[in-house]
């Protein structure tokens, strides 16, 4: 029997053998997606929004005082919705955002977010501040440029 330790991948999934190389890494990075993501939704549940809802929030503070229409809304989403009149009503509902009739097209509605939900931004943004530096800790400024750097390998391949 080998000293070698097993991945974590194939201790996590109790397999220790893999397809290919390539199908033990997809499934790495589907594991690790995963872990940062529901750090990411402990923050915003806690806030009483889900993470699609933080996204909007997210998008419409780089505009502010503006606002944008539901479809540069969705096509800025990190995790594109079909539905998302619905989660922009659910803000709105929470004065979280307003909608304004849009000045270029009257029959478009434009959402703003609100200085409340400015206030909750910034608290969930300062837990997301946490999570970086927990990320940064552990693997340090050089490994994360690595892993943008095959994110956008991986993102921009045909």
């Amino acid at each position: 029997m080998s000293n070698k330790k097993m991945s974590f991948v194939r201790e996590r999934l109790k397999q220790s053998k893999f397809d290919s190389l390539s199908h033990e890494a997809v499934l790495s990075i589907l594991l690790a997606s995963n872990k940062i993501k529901e750090m990411h939704n402990a923050a915003c549940e806690k806030n009483a929004i889900s993470y699609q809802h933080f996204n909007i929030l997210r998008i419409l503070k780089g505009v502010y005082p503006n606002g944008h229409p539901r479809c540069e809304i969705s096509a800025r989403m990190m995790d594109r919705s079909p539905d998302i009149t619905r989660l922009i009503s659910k803000l709105v509902k929470k004065k979280l955002v307003v909608r304004s009739k849009s000045t270029d097209d009257m029959r478009q509605s434009v959402a703003i977010i609100t200085q409340k939900g400015i206030n909750l931004l910034e608290e969930i943004n300062s837990e997301y501040q946490l999570i970086g530096q927990q990320l940064e800790t552990v693997l340090g400024e050089d490994d994360l440029k690595k892993i943008i750097s095959i994110c956008d390998r991986i993102l921009t391949a045909e």
